[in-house]
């Protein structure tokens, strides 16, 4: 993508009859307003970027949820229900238990791989040339 600064000093057209600067002006306006619109452009594709990748971390931390419930409804279940005599009270509530923290655990794991992805870099990028850009603009214009 062009710098603002790029499309700014590009050589304007003169139409016949119109001043050469009042001809800069509009086209130096026109080339801002097609700056302004690609950016625009790139921060639409970026937040749908953004939220898809947002809606699978949420899908993952409600598993993750779903799984914890299921545990606890299943410890509860195990201390009202009398438990296998052959694996003891305490054997039987662990494995299930255990099982069930392994599984929401491994889920959590899974949604922090992900890691943290900054809204619209891309876009950030092109505003923080743009405004150097503009800066060097203002800077060459008040020395002239």
């Amino acid at each position: 993508m062009m710098s603002l600064i790029t499309k700014l000093l590009d050589k304007p057209t003169v139409t016949a009859g119109a001043s050469s600067a009042a001809a800069g002006t509009r086209t130096a306006f026109a080339r801002t307003m097609d700056h302004a619109q690609a950016l625009t452009e790139l921060f639409q594709v970026e937040l749908a970027e953004y939220l898809d990748f947002q809606r699978r971390r949420g899908a993952y931390m409600v598993m993750a949820v779903v799984l914890l419930l299921v545990s606890y409804l299943l410890a509860c279940a195990l201390v009202v229900v009398l438990l296998a005599p052959h694996t003891g009270w305490a054997g039987a509530l662990l494995m299930v238990l255990s099982a069930n923290v392994m599984g929401a655990v491994i889920l959590l794991l899974r949604a922090m791989a992900l890691g943290r992805e900054p809204l619209a870099p891309a876009t950030r990028e092109e505003l923080k040339n743009d405004w150097q850009c503009l800066k060097l603009l203002l800077k060459g214009n008040a020395k002239s």
